[in-house]
């Protein structure tokens, strides 16, 4: 699934020379800095995503988590496929987020 992704805004780029991009759309960086940098820049945002995704959920394999089994068991199965998006997906903008439990 292609989706337009000009408009879409990546938090931060961090480019080899040291410079730090803000908040730019993925069209800004592709125009003045090419694909290359486009695709590890929206990588970097998938993985910024995916930790804070990561982190709103730890609570749900803590061991004293009221959770039951079968909850737990379903937030980790989340969890793991949160983990092998970069794995599972060829390009940033094919990347289908997993709906939590």
């Amino acid at each position: 699934m292609n989706r337009d992704i000009k408009n879409e805004v990546i938090e931060t780029v961090h480019l080899l020379d040291g410079t730090v991009l803000h908040n730019w759309s993925c069209g800004e960086v592709l125009a003045r800095y090419g694909v290359k940098i486009l695709k590890k820049a929206q990588w970097n945002e998938i993985r910024r995503k995916r930790s804070a995704m990561l982190s709103e959920c730890d609570w749900t394999q803590l061991p004293d988590t009221s959770l039951n089994e079968g909850c737990r068991s379903s937030w980790a199965s989340y969890r793991q496929s949160l983990r092998d998006i970069t794995g599972t997906f060829a390009k940033p903008e094919d990347v289908l987020w997993p709906k939590h439990p």
